[in-house]
This record gives structure tokens, sequence and C-alpha cells, in this order.
């Protein structure tokens, strides 16, 4: 099962995205955009400048896809483009545990989860009830209930926790679901990277 598979199966909202392996296939670009390096292995896009914001022309597309691609090299898969949303970074992870089994890890995501460790963990399936105690055990917590006049959507997070969580109860795959953007009126997944 692949990350495409597992987005329509559990009705996953994931932010549009389109994947380029040639500057050729590059779309007109009809609203801001993000454009980031394809990779099948594990790479820190951050740290290493593979992505590039605030495109809104084709020509910065193609500019971006070239960089990315001298940047990577031979080691270069193609470039994802996706639709830019605002909103706080979080991120769910699925975990194999030997002693309890499939495990959900909520917590503030993107750059945070290595430097704020604001992560907290229970055993899958999670029911809406539980998601939420999750999500309130947070530090992200103060800042979804409306910090500084922003408004975030807990039930879209919670329901995409939910999904989250039969998904690790069907498949028994381990995943990391990071970021997830919430804003006032979604909470869609940007990356999604199975651990195999």
């Amino acid at each position: 099962m692949n990350e495409e598979q597992i987005i329509k199966k559990y009705k996953l909202d994931y932010v549009d995205t389109v994947l380029v392996k040639d500057k050729g296939e590059i779309p007109e670009i009809k609203k801001t955009m993000v454009v980031k390096a394809f990779s099948e292995k594990p790479v820190h896009k951050t740290e290493k400048g593979l992505i590039f914001t605030n495109i809104d022309t084709r020509e910065k597309a193609v500019n971006a896809f070239e960089k990315i691609k001298e940047m990577m090299k031979h080691e270069f898969e193609g470039v994802l483009i996706q639709e830019q949303i605002a909103g706080l970074e979080l991120m769910v992870g699925v975990k194999d545990d030997k002693t309890f089994g499939m495990v959900i890890a909520f917590g503030l995501g993107g750059i945070f989860v290595e430097v704020l460790k604001d992560i907290v963990f229970r055993t899958a399936p999670l029911d809406r009830n539980e998601a939420l105690k999750m999500i309130k055990e947070t530090k992200a917590y103060s800042i979804l209930k409306g910090a500084r006049g922003k408004k975030y959507s807990i039930k879209k997070l919670v329901e995409t926790m939910v999904k989250i969580s039969r998904f690790a109860e069907n498949e028994k795959i381990e995943a990391d679901f990071n970021p997830i953007i919430v804003n006032e009126k979604s909470a869609k997944i940007v990356d999604l990277r199975l651990i195999r």
C-alpha cells in the first residue's frame, strides 16, 4: 500500500499536490504554491533549502525546479508542487510498539517536533473524545483555542486524527503525517511518509 492509496482509502484531507519529474510537466500556476524536492528516501527538505514558497507564476516554479535539480544532482527524483496554505503545523505519527501495539503520537509539527518535544501518545484506535484529550494535553492546545485572535478548526483536526488511527489499526503500517496544517477551515496533511 502506498501513500496515495492510503489517502484515498481513509478519505484523508491532503493538500492539492502534483508530482513533476520534468520541467515541461510544470502546470500553469493559478494560486500561491510551494515547490519542494520529492524523494523516496527521508530528506530534511527545510534544512537543505529544498523548499521554495510563495510561487505564484510558472516561471518561478520552473526556476525552483531547476535549483532543486541542481542541488540534488544524481539524487534528483522530481518535485512536488503543492497549494500553499497558512496555519499551525502539527504532526501525527504512527508507531508499532512491541508492548502496546499500534501507537499514535501527536504534537506540534514541522521543525518544532525535535525542538520542543511536546508530544503525547495513545494506543490505537482513537475515538473523538480520546483524540481531543490528546490535543488538550499539549502546548499546541493553547494556540488552537484561539491565541491572539486566530481561529483553528479543532473539529477537523480531531476528524483527521481519528481517520489516521483507523489506518493504524487496520494496516499496521508505521507512518509520519508531518506537517498537518490546521486553520479555521481545515486540517490538511502536507506530507505523509510511510516508514518501511
